[in-house]
């Protein structure tokens, strides 16, 4: 049980770690637009 605990945990903490990489991603993309 505290192995599923752990992998649902994991799998959040990537969920989370995806989200923020698109984020700075659309950020980093905007800045560039704002700059052209």
């Amino acid at each position: 049980k505290a192995r599923i605990e752990a992998q649902v945990r994991a799998a959040e903490a990537a969920r989370e770690a995806e989200a923020k990489r698109k984020r700075d991603e659309e950020r980093e993309a905007a800045r560039l637009a704002l700059q052209n």
